[in-house]
């Protein structure tokens, strides 16, 4: 493919280098894939990030192989999910050599939209910090190298036709000094993905990966030895974000939003709660159900004498 925007022609690979556009896909076997070649007769979807570009298809006589992005140095994980009658091969989460932890034009890419399909399943992860044009769910997503002693976190979304989905992955070239966390449990507890051959995701659930060194939980993932609260995630957010909190054992549990000036915004919790782990989502909205500015908010705790408060930010 070449692409003009009435002044310079770039080929395929340069218009995406050069942030015109991003990811073609074409669909087959129950899920999008990249597409490498066009084929006649079938439809695929182009993600364009300029205006006013026009395309045109040249005849080749051959097609070369390849179409790796040019990973000189990098390592992934490349994650399908799979239902009756549908897959999802696009995700791939890791590191690359020129990569940062912003959007990169010729290393990540949008997730495409839904298929007319009647059984679908999909993984994202979601940037509305990126603040993109063609949305906000991404099947690519490639990091900046991990500090030593740090670890590189992925919060990957699953959506399907079906109540869960099956994932697999393939580790590609990952140092073997870095932990490969996973959570099925917002967070609380992360066991070895290296330990695992397949995992079942719920329709809806989020899968986090972390990559890194002290990555793996040590302790029982099912009763806190103390009184936790997690920071709020995502943040900064918008519309929605996630609380986590854990209590070691029976207690009356509130949970409070508060602005700036100190005054109540929202009660989330109220009640008692059994020893374990628990979250809490807040839509951005007060008692009343109305949603509120943007800006700074502070969230806070009272679980028998424990008390902590944190604080987050709201984008519109």
């Amino acid at each position: 493919m070449i692409f003009t925007d009435g002044s310079d022609v770039k080929f395929y690979e340069e218009a995406v280098s050069s942030g015109w556009v991003n990811v073609l896909y074409g669909y087959a076997d129950g899920g999008y894939q990249e597409a490498p070649v066009l084929e006649p007769w079938h439809g695929y979807w182009l993600a364009v990030l300029e205006d006013g570009l026009q395309m045109t298809f040249p005849i080749h006589d051959e097609v070369e192989e390849g179409g790796d992005r040019n990973r000189e140095d990098f390592w992934a994980i490349d994650l399908v999910a799979e239902i009756d009658g549908a897959i999802d091969d696009m995700m791939v989460i890791g590191y690359h050599e020129n990569a940062t932890d912003g959007f990169d034009q010729d290393l990540d890419a949008f997730t495409p939209p839904s298929s007319p399909a009647p059984d679908q399943v999909s993984l994202s992860i979601s940037h509305s910090e990126w603040d993109l044009p063609l949305g906000d769910d991404f099947s690519i997503d490639i990091r900046s190298d991990i500090p030593v002693g740090s670890f590189k976190q992925w919060i990957i979304n699953g959506e399907s036709s079906s109540d869960e989905m099956t994932i697999t992955w393939e580790l590609i070239s990952v140092p073997e000094e870095h932990e490969i966390g996973y959570s099925l449990n917002s967070g609380m507890y992360f066991a070895d993905l290296r330990e695992e051959t397949s995992l079942t995701l719920l329709n809806g659930e989020q899968l986090i990966i972390r990559v890194g060194a002290q990555v793996l939980s040590l302790e029982d993932p099912t009763i806190p030895m103390e009184y936790v609260l997690e920071q709020n995630y995502p943040n900064p957010f918008n519309p929605t974000t996630q609380i986590d909190y854990g209590v070691p054992e029976a207690s009356k549990v509130s949970v409070i939003i508060y602005d700036v000036m100190g005054r109540e915004v929202n009660r989330l919790v109220n009640a008692s709660k059994e020893a374990g782990y628990h979250s809490i989502h807040w839509n951005a909205t007060n008692a009343l159900g109305d949603p509120v500015s943007a800006g700074m908010y502070f969230y806070s705790i009272q679980a028998g004498d424990f008390v902590q408060t944190r604080k987050m930010i709201l984008l519109k």
